[in-house]
């Protein structure tokens, strides 16, 4: 008798380690195979690939070893303006020279738009400023000129 008692708790306690086993390995799947709500690339090429946040934040190809990158702020925004976290990262370019309240504008067709207020930080090879502009009706372009010898780098937001 104790022989057929000590398989079934054998057995018993195979299932809750093959339960376990289960309930592991799909977990394990789960944490290595989530998306986060990323979508998968619908095009063939890599630079038409957009994550989410990417409606909210654009780069440019990082001409002249500086790379421009903008990210729309909308809590910051309101229907009068819109405002935007610009960056300016080099490992090899002093960036002092550049002007954010004159270097980089909103263009709208052919109507260009100063900034109202511009807050920086940063320095050197590592700028940002934090940019009010007047409100613009989409699509429009974030422009900077004259960084790095580049005449004009270009984001277009078409959408937020």
């Amino acid at each position: 008798m104790n022989y057929f008692r000590f398989l079934s708790l054998k057995r018993i306690a195979t299932v809750i380690i093959l339960i376990t086993a289960v309930w592991f390995l799909s977990e394990f799947d789960v944490a290595f195979n989530r998306t986060d709500g990323i979508d998968t690339p619908t095009a063939n090429t890599p630079d038409q690939w957009e994550e989410p946040q990417d409606l909210l934040s654009k780069s440019d190809d990082g001409a002249g070893n500086v790379t421009l990158t903008a990210q729309y702020l909308p809590n910051e925004s309101s229907p009068e303006q819109v405002v935007f976290e610009v960056f300016l990262n080099s490992h090899s370019v002093d960036l002092e020279s550049v002007d954010f309240l004159t270097d980089i504008y909103l263009e709208n067709g052919q109507k260009t738009s100063l900034p109202i207020s511009v807050t920086e930080s940063g320095s050197g090879h590592h700028r940002s400023a934090v940019i009010v502009f007047p409100q613009q009706e989409l699509p429009f372009n974030l422009v900077a000129k004259n960084v790095a010898g580049i005449d004009k780098r270009t984001l277009t937001w078409d959408s937020f």
